[in-house]
């Protein structure tokens, strides 16, 4: 076994410098992985978020215009965003409207509960809440998860 007063100074000088290095390496690839998530997610949320705008004033002008049948074509239009899984159409007394689920066997059982126009993270999953308008007459909400 080398004792560590056996090995050169120039040595232990190189391997303190290595293991310094290799240290430096780990935390600045952390860094990086770390905001490549946070930019990740920030594209997420702005893409969800203004694709929810648009569908929930879709919505809006559909319950406007008294037309509730072509809620579904509105809700739909999520299962164009890959990263979409459940959208929900609900009226002002939380009666369901229209649905639209990426899953067939996928179902929601429990709304979290959050304020209209807002957005967050819970559970790994990204919710929008927006209510469903036209101008300034609200006709419900719009939840997706």
């Amino acid at each position: 076994m080398i004792h560590i007063s056996n090995i050169k100074m120039r040595t232990k000088i190189t391997f303190i410098v290595f293991l310094a290095s290799i240290v430096v390496f780990i935390i600045a690839e952390a860094l990086t992985i770390k905001g490549e998530i946070f930019r990740h997610k920030l594209k997420i949320t702005e893409l969800s978020t203004s694709s929810a705008q648009l569908i929930s004033d879709y919505c809006g002008l559909i319950l406007l215009n008294k037309t509730p049948e072509n809620l579904t074509l509105g809700v739909n239009d999520f299962s164009r965003l890959p990263f979409v899984y459940d959208a929900i159409v609900f009226d002002t007394n939380n009666k369901i409207l229209a649905e639209y689920h990426k899953s067939k066997d996928s179902t929601v059982h429990q709304l979290p509960s959050f304020k209209i126009n807002s957005n967050c993270y819970y559970n790994t999953f990204f919710y929008i809440f927006e209510p469903t308008k036209y101008n300034t007459k609200v006709f419900g909400r719009l939840y997706v998860r």
